[in-house]
């Protein structure tokens, strides 16, 4: 996977989180929160698999849009 491929799936996962968790059905809220686990990990799994100073970078740039 490129980094652009990720990055793009980062933002995909991490729109569709942020829609869901603002919905005022509870159930909906349920699963935007799940996403947004679910991006934390796919972001920890591309940080353990990149270049220690690439993972340096993704780690500081992540932290910027949280």
């Amino acid at each position: 996977m490129t980094g652009r491929t990720a990055k793009d799936a980062d933002a995909a996962i991490g729109a569709i989180a942020n829609r869901y968790s603002s919905s005022n059905d509870p159930n909906q809220r349920a699963l935007g929160h799940a996403l947004f686990e679910a991006q934390g990990e796919f972001r920890e799994l591309i940080s353990r698999n990149a270049a220690p100073e690439d993972a340096r970078i993704l780690g500081e740039l992540n932290g910027y849009w949280r």
